[in-house]
């Protein structure tokens, strides 16, 4: 091999191995280390342990509204019975009572706790198995506070309760009052007619909390079981729920609540719950709502929409004020309403 042909191989050389230093040095390729650095991934660093001052704080979950942030711990503490509090609820001995009233056309259970009406027996009606018709929604009457944006469910409540006899010995009147201890005091009375399936019904709600910022209460109707005809489906094709908004009567039947709830804005009358041959009421005579809905009731398949539930909201009464309504169960008959 002659010399030019040996210094053409030294120059290949040359460029191949020498570019690559030069390119490096000048910052066009990344040198072995740089792509070390590149390659390697960087650990993430060591979560904080739980309350030490770097820990990531969490939002806490939101709250429904001032009402439910004051008022909701009360409400959910842990049922007692021993007459001591319940969170801030005075809780008498017998809280928890089912108080059973009877009458000659009816039979009425109430649950002391939350004030819950449960059932009515209609002595004088059949059902389909021989038995008593029975309109029973467990329960079939409840007043909560709020409105539908800020509801509170005060089933878990508990109530003092009062009988008082008429001249036949017969129970005449129960009073039910619930005391809290930053002065909220709630009322409800039931007055019974032994001649009548009409009952009167009254609400009084003082010393509430201004923090809550609560203007509304609600009072919520539930069907009963649809076993007191022998022919489920033409039960069923009746069942609905009715109100008097305005001058109009806004019927809602179970088979069109299947996609949702049927609200109603305006000056509430009444409202009512009925299947084929009964209804279960509610008339104000003294105030009027200022909207009503109508739905299934909870737990109710839409291929089944066998249950429904209609409610009003109501203007919280004035200081002093007591709210006057009628209930009505028994057979279907709107005169009575």
């Amino acid at each position: 091999m002659d010399r030019r042909a040996l210094l053409a191989i030294a120059l290949s050389f040359v460029v191949l191995f020498g570019s690559n230093l030069l390119f490096q040095k000048m910052g066009w390729i990344p040198s072995a280390s740089q792509k070390q650095q590149v390659s390697t991934p960087v650990p993430s660093a060591p979560s904080s342990p739980a309350g030490s001052g770097t820990a990531q704080l969490q939002a806490p979950a939101p709250i429904k509204g001032p009402a439910a942030a004051i008022l909701g711990s009360r409400v959910a503490a842990a049922p007692d019975s021993t007459g001591g509090t319940n969170g801030t609820w005075f809780v008498p001995a017998g809280a928890d009572t089912i108080l059973t009233v009877d009458q000659p056309l009816y039979r009425a259970r109430i649950r002391a706790r939350g004030s819950r009406l449960l059932s009515v027996v209609l002595k004088d009606y059949e059902d389909g198995g021989s038995g008593r018709v029975t309109l029973a929604g467990d329960p079939a009457v409840a007043l909560d506070l709020g409105d539908a944006q800020t509801p509170i469910d005060l089933g878990g409540v508990p109530y003092a309760w009062a009988e008082s006899l008429d001249a036949s010995g017969r129970v005449g009147k129960l009073t039910l009052t619930a005391r809290d201890a930053s002065g909220l005091l709630i009322e409800q009375s039931f007055r019974f007619n032994p001649a009548d399936y009409r009952i009167g019904y009254s609400v009084s709600i003082a010393g509430l909390d201004p923090r809550l910022d609560l203007r509304h209460y609600r009072i919520a109707l539930r069907s009963w079981p649809l076993v007191n005809e022998r022919n489920h489906l033409e039960d069923l094709n009746n069942l609905g729920v009715t109100a008097k908004v305005g001058k109009d009567n806004r019927r809602e039947m179970a088979a069109g609540l299947k996609k949702g709830p049927k609200p109603h804005d305006g000056a509430v009358s009444w409202l009512a719950i009925h299947s084929k041959y009964f209804l279960l009421g509610l008339v104000a005579e003294n105030v009027q709502g200022i909207a009503t809905s109508a739905d299934l009731a909870p737990g109710t398949l839409p291929e089944a929409h066998d249950a429904v539930i209609g409610d009003v909201t109501l203007p919280l009464p004035a200081a002093g004020r007591v709210h006057q309504y009628m209930l009505y169960a028994g057979p279907l008959d709107y005169w009575h309403i």
